[in-house]
């Protein structure tokens, strides 16, 4: 039987999800990836105007039902398997993660995801650390609920047109260009720059403008064809194939020229290439030999119409694969080729197996319960065979490992994201907020106890004060430290803030020299940088006495030198500046020279990456070549000490633990000393 499918469309398709898949293993390659999901929305609005119209009317009900059934049946099946080995795979690797994604799992698998996203003030664009493998179904439920709102619409306007105005029917264009225009319209009204767009970009109310492209897609195309009928024919198909070229072309130029960071991306570029795959679909209506040959080749072909099955597996591998950064550093690109192959690998295999319907085991892929209580019946007549045997094995393994991973599940906070947000919370706690109301006490608990130690002469928090100074200890260790003894003279607060972190620090107290830590007490410096610096900053001043720091979430080495230029303006920047910086989007040589421009002639120490980051690399060639370029910057090799340790690290294997910002405060102390004592390094 030959198909009617026209393959150029169903190359676009496999294009799509191609350039989704390369947007996040090779973002700065394809940033402009994300912007395919538009062309699967436009073409199921398209697909879908088109069934109706072809509905019969007569028994509109049972016509319509059998459409919503065969609908929710091709994308509910495949996503309840996958929801299924997920879950599973879950239960056997880190059943503790379950602990915190009952919501993400409910509203996946009943297609709210776009709106548990935004509930939950989750970001697509979010780290991969942080990642839920079940995120990117927010675009399964846009395309359901678009159907849902779609299908009323369309029926409500046959309805009119049929049995109430005829005359309707030529100005149903004007509806759907209208509700275009509102939808997209949106996206200038609640879009923000420079802040999180997953408002506009989980938003059905903004999303929905795609598929109601695809509606206004079909209405369209009659009218253009008439303006073609006096065109003859040669001339119709060389104009249609030059404008679909031009649509091509613009939307591989999209691809690799916007990011998701770009205002224009969401105040036009969707618009735009919702229009440009409008523009496609006309010149694709019926076979057209140039695209069939080209982008309907037999490989695009495959992976379009295997589309969706990919869709579902790739997202899950590929925070799977990211979560092992850490065993592939310094190889990041064999990682993303093991990801990218174990996508298709797997994709393919569960198209084979789960999206084709080879696998009709109870509810098969049509929502047919009863038909399917039937067929499964009809695996247990007669002796069971080994291959019965084996799908009842996977099947009922899957079903009950979904079923108890439901219910062991909770809504806790995944505890990344706690030690984040508590050590943001240190980092600037909020005087009229005392969310962690144990911090509070245990601060008062200790302050309390040091005030009666001094009072009383005790020693709950204050340990036994040693005979011989810290500088005379030293001086017995080394007595060749060229140091000033009346400039490290110390004060009878510093000797009390040396023994207590004896007891609060002890990796600090042991990690540097009584001489390090007076120095440390004493210098003034500014910690400058990212979340790193932000998260870190109150273990460093808790050394670092007389200096300060400022942190800045998610900021980019692009965006630095506005901020570091305000601060100086406003006389807060210390003459020797310790810069962390690099671990969100790599650095680049203009980047970091316009900031070490901002910061003129201070002493600059540019801290090196152990982060799990894939721009490892590139961010420390970076700051190697800047220490060689620049007379007085200078590189704190963090990279070098917390190889080998993850133990310095929390769970996203960004950030720091407890351990290892001690450990990074000892080595800018350590580095900032020699410097300033040894080698004669003044600011």
């Amino acid at each position: 039987m030959q198909s009617n499918r026209i393959k150029s469309l169903d190359g676009l398709k496999g294009l799509s999800i191609l350039a989704v898949i390369l947007y996040h293993l090779w973002p700065n390659i394809v940033p402009g990836g994300f912007f395919y999901v538009n062309a699967f929305l436009v073409f199921g609005g398209y697909f879908l105007a088109r069934k109706v119209q072809d509905l019969s009317f007569n028994q509109w009900k049972t016509n319509t039902l059998r459409l919503i059934q065969k609908q929710l049946a091709r994308l509910w099946i495949p996503l309840l398997w996958l929801m299924a080995i997920v879950v599973s795979l879950y239960l056997i690797v880190n059943p503790t993660a379950l602990k915190s994604m009952r919501n993400d799992i409910l509203a996946s698998l009943f297609f709210f995801n776009n709106f548990f996203q935004l509930a939950s003030d989750k970001s697509y664009f979010t780290d991969m650390a942080l990642a839920s493998p079940f995120t990117h179904l927010w675009y399964v439920a846009i395309y359901v609920q678009s159907f849902i709102v779609s299908l009323i619409l369309l029926l409500i306007n046959r309805w009119f047109t049929e049995r109430i105005w005829e005359p309707w029917r030529k100005y149903q264009v004007f509806f759907w260009l209208a509700i275009v225009f509102i939808c997209h319209g949106a996206y200038w009204q609640l879009y923000r720059p420079n802040t999180d767009p997953s408002n506009v970009y989980y938003g059905l109310f903004t999303r929905y403008g795609s598929f109601a492209t695809g509606i206004f897609a079909y209405f369209l195309f009659p009218e253009l064809n008439k303006l073609f009928r006096h065109l003859s024919s040669r001339k119709s198909t060389i104009f249609i194939t030059l404008i679909g070229t031009i649509a091509l072309f613009d939307m591989l130029l999209m691809t690799f020229s916007l990011n998701d960071n770009h205002p224009w991306t969401y105040q036009m570029g969707l618009a735009y290439f919702d229009l440009l795959t409008l523009v496609f679909l006309f010149a694709n209506q019926r076979s057209n030999k140039f695209f069939e040959s080209t982008i309907g080749n037999p490989g695009l072909t495959y992976i379009g119409k295997a589309s969706y099955s990919f869709y579902l597996c790739y997202y899950p591998i590929t925070v799977l694969a990211f979560s092992l950064l850490r065993l592939f550093q310094g190889q990041v690109l064999l990682l993303r080729v093991i990801c990218f192959i174990s996508i298709f690998m797997i994709g393919s295999l569960f198209y084979y197996f789960i999206e084709s319907k080879r696998f009709t085991y109870l509810f098969g892929n049509d929502l047919s319960w009863i038909q399917d209580l039937k067929t499964f019946g009809s695996f247990y007549t007669g002796t069971p065979g080994l291959l019965t045997l084996a799908r009842s094995f996977i099947f009922w393994g899957l079903c009950m490992a979904l079923g108890y991973g439901i219910a062991i599940s909770k809504n806790d906070k995944p505890l990344a994201l706690f030690q984040l947000e508590y050590g943001n919370y240190q980092a600037d706690p909020s005087p009229l907020n005392f969310y962690y109301s144990y911090d509070h006490s245990a601060k008062n608990l200790k302050d309390y106890l040091s005030q009666v130690d001094k009072t009383l002469g005790t020693h709950f928090i204050l340990p036994v004060q040693t005979r011989e100074s810290p500088v005379e200890l030293a001086l017995k260790e080394d007595p060749r430290q060229r140091i000033d003894l009346a400039s490290l003279d110390i004060s009878e607060e510093n000797q009390a803030i040396i023994d207590e972190l004896a007891v609060f620090n002890p990796i600090i107290a042991e990690a540097l020299t009584p001489l390090q830590q007076v120095y440390a007490l004493e210098a003034k410096v500014t910690l400058f940088g990212d979340s790193l610096a932000k998260l870190n900053g109150p273990a460093f001043v808790n050394l670092f006495r007389s200096s300060n720091f400022f942190g800045y979430v998610s900021m980019q080495v692009w965006d630095a030198d506005e901020k570091l230029a305000q601060l100086i303006q406003e006389g807060v920047v210390n003459d020797t500046l310790v810069i962390n910086i690099g671990t969100n989007a790599g650095l680049d040589e203009e980047g970091i020279s316009d900031l070490i421009k901002v910061a003129g002639d201070r002493q600059i120490y540019l801290v090196t990456t152990n982060s799990a980051v894939e721009h490892l690399k590139q961010v420390n060639d970076i700051i190697a070549w800047a220490s060689q370029t620049y007379p007085n910057v200078h590189v704190i090799d963090w990279h070098a000490i917390a190889q080998g340790h993850p133990e310095y690290y929390d769970i996203d294997d960004i950030h720091l633990s407890i351990e290892g910002m001690e450990y990074f405060v000892s080595l800018v102390a350590k580095d900032l000393y020699q410097d300033n004592f040894i080698n004669n390094i003044t600011p």
